[in-house]
């Protein structure tokens, strides 16, 4: 996998968890956080007090005071991104249920530059769709995606590639139903997602000589939560090989636990449909048991924690 560089996150965000009876630097952000410019975060009001609350109003108002008429940000590019890493942190541990607003936000400020426009662009695509980053979202990405498409002011290149994204990122969303698929196992049998009768279902996209693949295969055999579920019978398993090389994965079949369901979808149907949006292999899915999807593009940290946090209600 190629390697790409990232700005993380700088920003202290000490402010955001102290109370607002104290008027000090932390608790109204204040802070010069560009090194070449005065851009300033917008004052919260005293009355917000929780975290939450501060990180969202961050997320929504955190493009005001920047002064798109300065033309020495237009060049000053890694500035523009510690300044775009900032605030997807604000996105991140503000309301959940009001990214999009604020992203809506965020895009409107800058309409009329399309200079700025595609900046955002490249920014959101790097951080938030390269299967990479550890930023990845996609219904982030797809907010932004919406809102650069609004403005009506990208290139008919970019607005198309933006449309082809958008199809894809709109598939087998979290909470909407997973996209149903074939798939056929080693003894020739043939049966489809929506078939699997279980609480949940993990899909495991992978392919057999993929070293990430192989580590994430590890990581699931080591899974004390993976384990308890399939044991249980609360989870079924689903290993899906999407490529046409099957003498490659029928010799590497006897190497899976014989608890998870290994199977290759035949055709690779899901490959040329475009059903998913298969970026990067491995990738995990986690469904409902009605099918509906609870984590997309997942790691097994995050598997385990969603099962550790339904665990404590």
């Amino acid at each position: 996998m190629k390697r790409i560089t990232y700005l993380f996150i700088s920003l202290v965000f000490a402010g955001c968890q102290n109370s607002a009876k104290t008027p000090t630097t932390e608790a109204n952000p204040q802070t010069q956080i560009s090194t070449t410019t005065d851009f300033k975060l917008p004052e919260i009001p005293m009355a917000i007090v929780e975290p939450e609350a501060r990180a969202t109003y961050l997320a929504s108002n955190y493009w005001t005071n920047f002064d798109i008429q300065n033309q020495g940000l237009k060049t000053d590019t890694a500035n523009f991104e510690q300044l775009y890493s900032n605030y997807l942190l604000f996105l991140r541990e503000g309301d959940q249920k009001s990214f999009c607003s604020a992203i809506e936000n965020c895009i409107k400020h800058f309409h009329n530059d399309s200079t700025y426009l595609n900046k955002f662009y490249q920014l959101s695509e790097k951080y938030l769709y390269d299967p990479n980053s550890p930023f990845r979202n996609d219904e982030y990405y797809l907010c932004f995606i919406n809102s650069l498409l609004g403005t009506n002011r990208m290139s008919f290149a970019d607005s198309t590639r933006l449309a082809f994204q958008q199809e894809l990122v709109s598939k087998n969303r979290i909470g909407h139903k997973a996209a149903n698929f074939e798939y056929k196992t080693s003894d020739k049998k043939i049966s489809n997602l929506y078939k699997i009768n279980a609480p949940y279902t993990l899909i495991f996209f992978y392919n057999p000589d993929c070293h990430a693949c192989q580590e994430v295969k590890q990581q699931l055999q080591n899974s004390v939560t993976v384990n308890n579920l399939l044991n249980n019978k609360n989870m079924t398993l689903l290993a899906v090989y999407t490529d046409e090389e099957l003498d490659l994965w029928e010799n590497s079949i006897s190497g899976y636990p014989k608890e998870w369901i290994i199977s290759y979808n035949p055709e690779s149907r899901i490959k040329l449909d475009q059903s998913y949006d298969l970026k990067a292999i491995p990738t995990l899915y986690l469904l409902g048991k009605n099918k509906e999807v609870l984590l997309k593009d997942a790691t097994v940290e995050q598997v385990n924690n969603f099962f550790d946090f339904q665990n404590k209600f």
